[in-house]
């Protein structure tokens, strides 16, 4: 690695320290950095339940491609926010079960999903929404109340732990073998086979 080399990639480390320090994390594509917002679960970590979380990756419950993001699930119907400021750009009525898609950009390229989600009265496409606010509900759907929660940046769909700021991640926990973390409760039926909170697509 040459000088101008190891300059850049200090300096790519340096930004990574303030981005996270004003809440954003660095991507970087084609050689450009791109700062995301840090993200909050959209539903608070001590309101899930039941189930609990299915997570990023997993073959099975229909999605033999891997599921592109996370179930949050809980006995009851809970509020769920907007994970950043943003702009709403779809609200549409959902694919399968119930509820409706909203997306959100929120800044960088960056898009959340959610789906199945029971939306306030009168959220439309435009509206303006900021971190916390809250956006609408759980929908009912097969006895539990549920949304499915995934980011997209163009084509792709990443894992959404990639964004989420350090409590909401600590909280899930990356695999089924940290004890007193979500993961080690949520309850589905690859979990042996596909343990992780991101599993490969």
């Amino acid at each position: 690695m040459n000088a101008t080399a190891r300059a850049g990639r200090r300096l790519g480390f340096a930004l990574v320290a303030i981005a996270i320090g004003v809440g954003a994390v660095l991507g970087e594509g084609c050689g450009i950095a791109t700062v995301y917002p840090v993200l909050d679960l959209p539903v608070r970590v001590g309101e899930l339940d039941g189930d609990y979380l299915w997570p990023y990756g997993v073959h099975g419950g229909g999605h033999p491609e891997g599921h592109a993001g996370f179930d949050l699930f809980s006995t009851q119907e809970r509020t769920v926010v907007a994970s950043a400021d943003g702009t709403i750009t779809v609200r549409k009525e959902s694919d399968g079960p119930g509820g409706e898609d909203v997306e959100i950009a929120v800044g960088g390229g960056l898009l959340v999903s959610i789906h199945h989600l029971t939306p306030r009265s009168g959220l439309a496409v435009g509206d303006q929404v900021k971190r916390g606010e809250t956006i609408g509900h759980l929908t009912l759907i097969d006895g539990r109340y549920m949304i499915h929660f995934h980011v997209g940046m163009g084509v792709s769909k990443p894992c959404p732990a990639h964004f989420l700021k350090r409590s909401d991640l600590e909280a899930l926990g990356s695999d089924a073998d940290q004890p007193g973390t979500l993961m080690s409760l949520s309850s589905y039926n690859e979990k042996a086979d596909e343990p992780k909170l991101c599993n490969s697509m």
